[in-house]
């Protein structure tokens, strides 16, 4: 599989920016709700600007993920699991195979040809007011291997852009990569805080026992071309049953 940083449309190729788009909201926060960095084991905070996403990195290797939320600020995404050793970085998605990734001396990270640069920040900021969405309301949130059913998905969403096209996807390979329905979007057509609903018929496939199964949300580019960063993304899990356990 080519590892690239940029998503593509259609299928969301598993790469780095899919570890790093589907990120959902979770982990833990103090009285106040906000997000809480362990200090005392982080070792260095990297800020990814065109995704805006930050890596805590602690003294034991143990990295996480953290994401700007709609609501809550920058929230860690506990679906993701990574861990550092030396120049090497592994990451990988619940229930999904390891990635790993090699790190350069000039702050990159290097996914296949391509150089994915971050910089080294002092803290994980409190508080986000960039784009961002988030999955307020789906159904189902279980259903059977093979059997067609329609999902309605609500969502809340902040823009700070002129234009986007918000899109659902399903998880379909067994490493957490997963493709847009491209059949109902929502489009945005103006900055702002908003709220929507899509819903499209889909039919969820097994891909193994350990393999989580999730419906994802995708605020993107409207004409993004070949290669694209989402603005934001949001995701669930589904319960996906065998035939013979709904039996």
């Amino acid at each position: 599989m080519d590892f690239n940083f940029k998503i593509f449309r259609g299928k969301i190729i598993l790469s780095f920016a899919s570890i790093l788009f589907v990120c959902g909201c979770g982990g833990g926060s103090d009285a106040k709700g906000t997000e809480v960095v362990d200090e005392n084991n982080s070792s260095e905070i990297w800020h990814f600007q065109d995704t805006n996403l930050f890596f805590s990195i602690g003294n034991d290797g143990e990295t996480k993920v953290y994401r700007c939320s709609l609501y809550d600020g920058f929230v860690e995404d506990n679906t993701l699991s990574g861990f550092r050793d030396g120049s090497e970085l592994e990451m990988s998605i619940e229930g999904g195979e390891i990635q790993r990734y090699l790190i350069d001396e000039n702050q990159n990270l290097i996914i296949g040809d391509n150089l994915t640069p971050y910089s080294v920040v002092s803290e994980v900021p409190a508080v986000c007011t960039d784009d961002a969405i988030e999955i307020t309301y789906y159904t189902p949130i279980e259903t059977s291997v093979g059997v067609e059913v329609e999902f309605l998905v609500n969502f809340d969403y902040r823009f700070t852009g002129e234009e986007a096209v918000i899109e659902l996807g399903f998880t379909s390979d067994e490493d957490g990569s997963y493709t847009i329905s491209q059949q109902d979007s929502y489009e945005v057509s103006s900055s702002g805080i908003g709220s929507g609903s899509i819903s499209v018929s889909h039919s969820p496939i097994f891909l193994g026992d350990s393999i989580q199964y999730y419906l994802h949300i995708n605020m993107d580019p409207i004409d993004p071309g070949n290669e694209f960063y989402p603005f934001a993304t949001d995701k669930k899990l589904i319960s996906i049953l065998q035939l013979n356990e709904s039996l």
